[in-house]
């Protein structure tokens, strides 16, 4: 064999390592997809939730400002939000000091589905000895 046919040979691929390239380059930009599918879902995920987050600030915000914890909705939807798909649930506590109560909101999607993220705020309430006993001051 002389060194031009050996030259000659060099000049290109064979076969096996274009299909080899091929199937890499077919796998990388599967993966390449998958990881983008997945970063999408993730993206919905997080969207949800900080729209969650942002629907229990306002509710709590809402139930503060009423002042007292008693005789208020304890569930309900936020439709009138212009959110028909998620609703909340009102929780009270005792705090452990007179006078004061924990109140929790809890933001969930409509769906019930135990994958389904769940948002929550919490704050006191403080209501006052004589709007208790019904004296007035």
């Amino acid at each position: 064999m002389s060194n031009a046919a050996v030259g000659k040979r060099r000049l290109g691929f064979t076969l096996v390592e274009v299909m080899v390239a091929t199937v890499l380059l077919g796998v990388g930009i599967a993966m390449g997809f998958g990881a983008l599918g997945a970063m999408t879902r993730t993206e919905l995920r997080v969207r949800q939730v900080e729209k969650m987050n942002l629907l229990a600030v306002q509710k709590l915000n809402e139930v503060l400002a009423y002042g007292k914890v008693e005789g208020q909705q304890t569930e309900g939807s936020f439709s009138d939000y212009g959110e028909p798909g998620y609703k909340w649930t009102l929780e009270t506590g005792a705090s452990g000091t007179d006078n004061v109560s924990t109140v929790r909101i809890t933001v969930q999607t409509n769906e019930n589905k135990t994958t389904d993220p769940s948002s929550s705020a919490s704050g006191l309430v403080f209501t006052s000895p004589n709007a208790q006993s019904g004296a007035t001051g």
